[in-house]
């Protein structure tokens, strides 16, 4: 439930300022929070099932299946080659031999991030980068950004 006075609504982020973003971070090296906002964006998981992907899940093939944590539901989910490809390159770098590791660890490399540091995180990334959306900068931003390029494609 939200305070009184706060903002809840979430809105998405235009298309072009999505790619700027995630090549500015990787320029950056902020390579866990790169690949967060791409695979969230590209495959419009909540954050929930995002913060428990593993390497690999995007190593072999060109799907991967995941059961949803709140609806319960199976998807199987196709990835963008151009994600693939992210991921490899950023695995690299950050020199990952663990296949089966999570891909946004903590700093005491144990488990996943917090999804309430995810969102505080969120917010001095658009700060530092001067991105401004409407309303509430947060995790959904990925489902409503994938959401809305899909529709302005098919409906135009």
């Amino acid at each position: 439930m939200s305070r009184l006075g706060q903002r809840t609504t979430t809105s998405s982020m235009d298309w072009d300022q999505f790619k700027l973003l995630i090549s500015n971070l990787e320029r950056d090296g902020e390579n866990k929070y790169c690949l967060l906002i791409a695979i969230g964006v590209f495959t419009g998981l909540r954050i929930g099932d995002l913060l428990k992907l593993r390497y690999s899940q995007f190593e072999n093939g060109e799907t991967f299946t995941i059961v949803e944590k709140k609806t319960k539901k199976t998807r199987r989910i196709k990835i963008n080659q151009d994600l693939k490809s992210m991921v490899q390159r950023i695995k690299k770098k950050m020199s990952i031999t663990d296949d089966n590791q999570f891909i946004f660890i903590n700093r005491y490399g144990i488990k996943p991030i917090d999804r309430s540091w995810v969102n505080v995180k969120l917010k001095s990334i658009f700060k530092k980068y001067k991105i401004k959306v409407e309303g509430n900068i947060s995790s959904h931003m990925f489902r409503k950004t994938l959401g809305n390029t899909i529709s302005n494609v098919f409906i135009g």
